[in-house]
């Protein structure tokens, strides 16, 4: 859960390159200090991309919500 920093390199910011690499365009945990880093680490790494083309990071509650309301709904 903790990691110790070593070397010039933040966790934050491996995570958020970790993540790019993979091609995924959004992140989700359920962990509020994980959805902390990767705001943070995002600010950092993706300093020349465009906010639309950013690494999204969601909290599983709203990918939930992202997949149970259609655009005719508004509510579950």
């Amino acid at each position: 859960m903790w990691m110790e920093e070593q070397g010039k390199s933040r966790v934050n910011e491996v995570r958020v390159e970790e993540a790019v690499a993979t091609g995924a365009d959004s992140a989700c945990t359920a962990c509020p200090f994980c959805i902390q880093m990767f705001d943070s680490g995002i600010g950092t790494v993706q300093l020349d991309v465009e906010d639309d083309d950013k690494l999204k990071v969601l909290d599983v509650a709203e990918l939930l919500q992202a997949a149970a309301v259609t655009e005719n709904d508004n509510a579950i």
